[in-house]
């Protein structure tokens, strides 16, 4: 019988110390092809888990020491920008991290402020759009963003995010959100966000006059753009969604001193220590 990974329990050797970083996902793009924001960036040094992109690799797991304090910095989402009747560039996501005296600190990437350009760190890029058309997908940490397909008037849809089991449960995080397309079209469907907290788009400008949708808080997800037009100017692009920071060791080493107020649980022999916000652990 083949057990689901989800179930499976990866424990962490004595002395190591396994990490999940998502960096803030993207804002939303404002323009006349209203690419997705892209999702944050994933480092991983959890089982044979590779971090996000096309070059990722399974990290070197950390040695802590007893009675350090270790910062632990969670990206936030970028900012909801794009109210102008001119191209905008969004918020860029902020940079999650480990610190600590005696290690060298561990940093993974928001996703830049046009979902990823041509080049990423930790993730990947947004796919083609074309300006008649609609706006490609934001990309994901573990997915190229969906191209935008010539003469559909629809935008591509988000990469998929980067998937983990370190917390004991299999979930995607650095969802891309999908592209808008053109406003020539007359469809009433929208790109779908990638899994992994990608928003979905909304519908060109012309058929909704909302701001773009957010990426998923804790997942680092790209918020979707909005097209731009003189009638809309007063609308804006979603917000990234922030990232979170994992630590998970033997529960026998695991001090019980934190700040943050992060989520604490078990695996088998291992405790999970979650933040979706900025604080410390003392060894």
């Amino acid at each position: 019988m083949t057990l689901s990974r989800r179930f499976l329990s990866f424990p962490v050797a004595q002395g190591s110390v396994a990490y999940l970083l998502v960096g803030g996902g993207a804002g939303g793009f404002s323009g006349y092809a209203a690419t997705g924001g892209a999702g944050g960036g994933v480092r991983s040094s959890y089982s044979t888990e590779a971090s996000g992109g096309p070059n990722g690799v399974v990290e070197d797991m950390l040695s802590f020491s007893s009675g350090t304090t270790y910062t632990i910095t969670v990206g936030a989402g970028g900012a909801r920008l794009g109210n102008t009747v001119a191209p905008t560039w969004a918020g860029t996501g902020g940079v999650s991290s480990i610190s600590g005296s005696d290690i060298t600190t561990v940093t993974t990437t928001g996703s830049t402020s046009h979902s990823g350009g041509t080049s990423r760190d930790e993730g990947y890029v947004a796919g083609a759009g074309n300006s008649a058309y609609g706006g490609g997908g934001g990309g994901g940490a573990g997915q190229v963003g969906g191209a935008t397909v010539a003469y559909t008037y629809y935008g591509g849809d988000g990469g998929d995010g980067q998937t983990s089991t370190i917390t004991g449960s299999s979930v995607v995080r650095g969802g891309g959100a999908g592209g808008i397309g053109s406003s020539y079209g007359s469809y009433t469907t929208v790109a779908s966000g990638g899994a992994g907290g990608g928003a979905d788009a909304i519908l060109p400008f012309g058929r909704a006059s909302v701001d773009g949708n957010d990426g998923t808080d804790g997942l680092g997800g790209g918020g979707s753009g909005r097209n731009i037009h003189y009638y809309h100017s007063g609308y804006y692009g979603g917000a990234g969604g922030s990232g979170c920071v994992i630590l998970r060791m033997p529960t026998a080493e695991y001090s019980g001193t934190v700040t943050g107020s992060p989520s604490v649980s078990t695996s088998g022999s291992d405790t999970i220590i979650h933040w979706t916000g900025s604080g410390t652990y003392t060894h």
